[in-house]
């Protein structure tokens, strides 16, 4: 694991896939879809996030990381893929996924823009 990229988002957007990166931000949106979250996150390095994949088989997918909400802070550890959707190149898969420090909704409500 020495070979881990620790980009920006902006760099990782145009990086070549199957890279092993980690990246950290905040958590713009997260969409649960049963066995799979789609995160998205963003640094303050462009405008535009870059999408996780987490799958259920993390150790803390269902304590943590399919209830993360807007503004958490979060750390992912992955492989850069080739992204089968359409509007973006590049996606994250998730080996590991960190809550830094959560954004409770009820306190911070956050808008996703």
């Amino acid at each position: 694991m020495d070979n881990i990229m620790k980009p920006r988002i902006k760099e990782l957007l145009s990086a070549a896939a199957g890279q092993q990166v980690e990246v950290q931000g905040w958590v713009r949106t997260c969409r649960d879809s049963g066995n799979l979250c789609f995160i998205e996150i963003v640094d303050g390095s462009c405008l535009a996030g870059i999408q996780v994949v987490a799958e259920a088989d993390l150790e803390n997918y269902i304590a943590e990381v399919k209830g993360l909400g807007t503004g958490s802070g979060v750390q992912v550890t992955g492989t850069l893929v080739e992204s089968p959707a359409k509007g973006q190149a590049v996606e994250v898969r998730a080996e590991a996924v960190t809550l830094l420090g959560p954004a409770d909704p009820e306190t911070y409500p956050l808008q996703k823009e």
